[in-house]
């Protein structure tokens, strides 16, 4: 599950579509306090799993991450990563006893894992059956460093929720099911369709923007007020992750001189559509798990 920073106020818009994935003279803006992230598992050795760090300006770098395992989500500030992970068996359990899982905290600058309170249960090996079992198909709420998870709410239709993202105001959600994008009302339990176009959706940081991303190869980028889900702009395709102050999307860039499975992280301003690309990431995107994390950590 995603996670969210302190809640934000929610503003209504006034401004009118911008241009549709401009590529214009472009520079990374001077001091700018994050930069766009890789989790990769190619790396040598194989197997093992690094963060890969793509400055905005100088040269990519890695930062080794093997306590945790997928999924991962980068956190809100950009200084951790949050996911699933076996912690310590020290204590009361012994080492013929169940396999535990928990959701833990991977501090990016000191590297240092921590379990989040009241996330360790007995790991449980899925048949498969994706209608069988409530854990697999219910909305989890997960207070941050708190931990405390509960049910928020359960879906309408016996298939799992992809691609969750949660409004600051820990209210609202939208995520994919059964191949369509659903706002979901958290406060008052109920679900209703975004739009038969929309392949995923996801809330900026700041509470002003809902950017959903309309189905195929080439799908546009839709930015709505949050508020009232007014169609405001047009942007180019994206990768629907907001940079921490709700300035920029991260894209995937594909080049020629790249082959057919490497491309480019661009950042795209949600003010402008101006796209440009991170040179310290040429032809080094081969997936999509890519984030934001705090300059800091270098």
């Amino acid at each position: 599950m995603k996670t969210s920073p302190a809640p934000y106020m929610i503003a209504v818009l006034t401004c009118i579509a911008a241009g549709n994935g401009q590529h214009q003279a472009w520079a990374p803006p001077s001091g700018y306090p994050y930069s766009a992230a890789l989790i990769s598992t190619i790396t040598n050795p194989p197997g093992h799993t690094e963060l890969v760090v793509f400055p905005l300006r100088g040269k990519a770098f890695t930062i080794p991450i093997r306590s945790a395992s997928v999924p991962r989500t980068f956190s809100p500030d950009g200084t951790a990563l949050y996911g699933a992970c076996t912690p310590s068996s020290e204590g009361s359990e012994s080492a013929a006893g169940p396999i535990k899982i928990a959701w833990c905290k991977i501090d990016l600058k000191t590297g240092g894992t921590t379990t989040v309170p009241g996330t360790v249960q007995d790991f449980v090996p899925q048949s498969g059956d994706r209608t069988g079992s409530g854990d697999l198909t219910s909305l989890f709420g997960l207070t941050l460093p708190a931990g405390n998870p509960k049910v928020i709410l359960l879906p309408a239709e016996a298939y799992p929720w992809m691609d969750l993202s949660l409004s600051p105001d820990n209210e609202r959600a939208v995520a994919t099911q059964n191949g369509r994008v659903e706002l979901i009302d958290i406060i008052h339990g109920t679900i209703q369709p975004l739009g038969e176009e929309f392949f995923m959706g996801a809330w900026s940081p700041d509470g002003k923007w809902l950017a959903a991303l309309e189905k195929g190869e080439r799908g546009r980028t839709v930015l709505m007020d949050a508020n009232n889900f007014a169609r405001r702009r047009i942007l180019g395709p994206s990768e629907l992750i907001w940079s921490p102050d709700s300035r920029y999307l991260l894209g995937m860039k594909q080049h020629d001189q790249c082959g057919p499975y490497q491309g480019t992280v661009e950042m795209i301003n949600v003010e402008t559509g101006e796209r440009g690309t991170i040179k310290s990431s040429k032809c080094q995107i081969n997936q999509a798990s890519i984030g934001w994390v705090s300059r800091d950590i270098s």
